[in-house]
């Protein structure tokens, strides 16, 4: 009678463990079923703006991230990213996702109340001298009312084709940064933006050789683009915060500054020649970070290896 009185009470405790552990299952099965659309294989096709024609050598990243709910706190994180490029047509495909990203992880925590866990993605596309339209109107509007250029977030309507899936036409505009201050100022806005979003995670040593080449070409523009305007010509306290400003540089300017007196209004004659210094052993001292390089694959190169297969 004991005997059975005790495991009378021992069959709840087990039908919990019991739900709890079916559950777990069924949550580890659906998961890569629940973020196929972030995973999966996607095309797409990049194209110009005022003539409509596939952009040829557009480089596309897409950044996977994370956002993490907890009840105490909450933060969001880059996951992943995918560099490809288009071909003459403009075309690209990114590969799936799913075998880099483990979406089942801290899935037991993700069960408590309170805790949720979302992925999502983020594409990007960074040809030298455009621009997509939607994010360029922004930041003149913002640049003319002297307030931070917000940044941009994005609703990606994917149609389905299949088990891939297809990413609406992009289209991008040609920029003229020599018309005028302000468009020059909006050169610097948007590549500066480029340059953060391809850097995606925030670590230096977790960034790819592929996406430090591309924020090491918007910065470089930016930079002979400042150095070709007129030497007395002034940018906003924006454009030259956002001009990718670095230790070398800043200490270059204060030495100016201090030389034409503090005063004086800073140009773009100063910025150029403060590109200019080289700091000594004690100044702007840094680590250096190495990983392996991130493939990048060329869309019409990844056709053709998928056709040979076959």
């Amino acid at each position: 009678m004991k005997r059975r009185r005790v495991i009378r009470w021992m069959q709840w405790p087990l039908i919990v463990i019991a739900a709890f552990g079916l559950l777990y299952l069924i949550l580890l099965i659906i998961q890569p079923y629940r973020y196929h659309e972030v995973l999966a294989e996607k095309h797409g096709r990049v194209v110009d703006a005022q003539t409509g024609e596939g952009l040829a050598d557009v480089t596309v990243a897409v950044n996977y991230h994370f956002v993490y709910f907890t009840p105490f706190r909450s933060f969001s994180g880059c996951e992943h990213q995918k560099l490809v490029h288009t071909d003459a047509e403009g075309y690209y495909r990114v590969p799936d996702a799913s075998a880099d990203i483990d979406v089942t992880e801290n899935l037991l925590k993700r069960m408590l109340p309170g805790y949720r866990y979302n992925y999502g993605f983020i594409p990007l596309f960074y040809k030298e001298g455009y621009g997509r339209p939607d994010d360029l109107r922004r930041y003149v509007k913002a640049l003319k009312a002297g307030e931070e250029p917000p940044g941009v977030i994005r609703r990606n309507n994917l149609e389905r084709n299949g088990l891939t899936f297809t990413i609406p036409d992009v289209a991008l505009e040609r920029l003229d940064p020599g018309a005028d201050p302000l468009m020059a100022e909006l050169y610097i806005v948007n590549a500066n933006y480029l340059a953060r979003d391809f850097g995606c995670f925030i670590l230096a040593e977790d960034q790819s050789p592929e996406a430090k080449k591309v924020k090491e070409e918007l910065k470089a523009s930016v930079r002979n683009l400042i150095c070709d305007l007129p030497p007395d010509m002034t940018l906003s306290d924006i454009a030259r915060r956002l001009s990718f400003r670095e230790c070398a540089s800043g200490i270059g300017l204060s030495k100016i500054r201090e030389r034409k007196g503090a005063e004086a209004p800073v140009t773009t004659g100063d910025m150029c020649e403060s590109y200019q210094y080289v700091p000594n052993d004690q100044e702007c001292q840094g680590l250096q970070f190495k990983r392996q390089p991130l493939k990048v694959i060329n869309s019409r190169e990844a056709s053709q290896t998928e056709r040979t297969a076959e």
